[in-house]
Parts: structure tokens; sequence; C-alpha cells
């Protein structure tokens, strides 16, 4: 069977305001898409109350990085209180959101995700000392540093789009 381990530390996204909800789902999957990433939406609900329209979906995307290693991320979105909002955009009428979003995005790494080491104790075995010998902490680290990493632009391409960036981010520019 395989292994799965965090890669980080999730990362959360609160924003409250007007959004366009049909670019921001564009831009999740399009994100992944151009990156090579497969995706899948496992859960939508969507339910209306007084008090607006509501929406949960949870986007899980997943890359072979290896034949021994796969990259998941998982975006859960949550929004609440959406009312229609029409603004002007570049001289035209578009009909966007206001609401509140919460974005939760986070990141595993899955080892023997074809589970070659499975079948009988002596490749469960090979595995063990493998993780414990070959495969010591040092790559371990990089591997769980590149899908952090690969999730915080991720991250960042939504706050963006959210016009909640800023022109510089903690690892853009190093201070020494």
């Amino acid at each position: 069977m395989s292994t799965k381990a965090r890669g980080g530390p999730p990362s959360r996204i609160k924003f409250e305001g007007v959004y366009d909800w049909d670019n921001l789902y564009k831009l999740f999957h399009s994100w992944f898409e151009e990156r090579g990433w497969d995706h899948d939406d496992k859960t939508y609900k969507h339910k209306t109350s007084s008090l607006g329209r509501e929406e949960e979906l949870i986007i899980n995307c997943w890359v072979k990085e290896s034949e021994y290693i796969k990259y998941h991320i998982s975006l859960d979105i949550h929004t609440w209180s959406n009312q229609p909002a029409e603004v002007i955009k570049d001289g035209k009428k578009v009909q966007l959101w206001k609401g509140r979003i919460r974005i939760i995005i986070s990141n595993e790494i899955e080892y023997d995700w074809q589970n070659r080491f499975e079948g009988s104790s002596f490749l469960t075995k090979i595995r063990e000392f493998y993780h414990k010998h070959v495969f010591v902490d040092e790559d371990n680290a990089l591997i769980q540093d590149k899908v952090y990493y690969i999730s915080y632009n991720l991250h960042e391409a939504i706050k963006k789009f959210l016009d909640m960036y800023s022109q510089e981010n903690v690892y853009s520019k190093s201070s020494f």
C-alpha cells in the first residue's frame, strides 16, 4: 500500500468583497492544466438561503513526479453570503458576486503510488529499507519543499486574481 506524507502546512486565503466566481473557477483548472497536473472535482455543494448563495467545492489535483513519487494538492473552497453584483469593468457591465471566500490549499506526497513494493513481506521490507537508508531525510526534505512551493505559487496566483497580491512576497527577494 502506498504511503502518504504531508508536504507542508496547509495555506489559507480568506476574502470578502466582489469577485468573479466563473473566472476564479477557471483559474483553478487552468493553473493545473498548464503545469501538466490532473484534477478532479471531488465535491460540489450549492444552496441558496436568505443570506445569499453558498457553495462548497473540493478539487483534488495530482501529478506523477516519478515512478515512485506522486504529488497531491487539494483545494477546499467555501463561499457564502454571495449576492449578485453588477460592476462596470472596461466600460461594460459585468455580473460578479459579492460575498466571502475561504480557500484551504493542502498538499501531500504519495510514495510507492504504483504499489510496486506490495504483495509479499519481502517487498515490504525492501520498501522499509529504501525509506530508512536510501531515501534519507535530506532527499525527503527537498521533495517536501518542492510540493510546498508549488502550492505556495498557486496560493499567490489566487491572491493576485482576487487583488490581494502585493508586489513582493517573502520568497521573491532575499534580504541577505
